[in-house]
């Protein structure tokens, strides 16, 4: 990945991929007039991936132990993940690029 605002986890995981793929500063960043969502994330949490929700026969992450788990995702304002339960509704929004 480009390294064009440093190696910092927001860098990594929200500037960087904005910028890559044009979306930057409508996403991204926290200022007016952008459009931000939220991860709230515990990086102590330890979990073992077992076949999960998929009904496929491939799962590339199938018995591995993660580290770092989300908790809460909140988009527009609204939780769409809560203390790791999905309790929100699709709304996504297209983007032209």
């Amino acid at each position: 990945m480009y390294n064009l605002f440093g190696e910092s986890i927001v860098a990594k995981y929200t500037i960087n991929p904005a910028i890559i793929h044009n979306l930057f500063p409508k996403k991204g960043i926290i200022q007016i007039g952008s459009d931000a969502g939220f991860v709230i994330f515990d990086p102590n949490k330890v979990l073992y991936i077992d076949s999960g929700h998929s009904h496929s026969d491939n799962n590339p992450y199938e018995n591995m132990i993660v580290t770092s788990m989300v908790e809460s995702t909140i988009l527009r304002g609204e939780f769409l993940v809560n203390n790791r339960k999905f309790v929100g509704s699709s709304r996504g929004q297209f983007i032209k690029r």
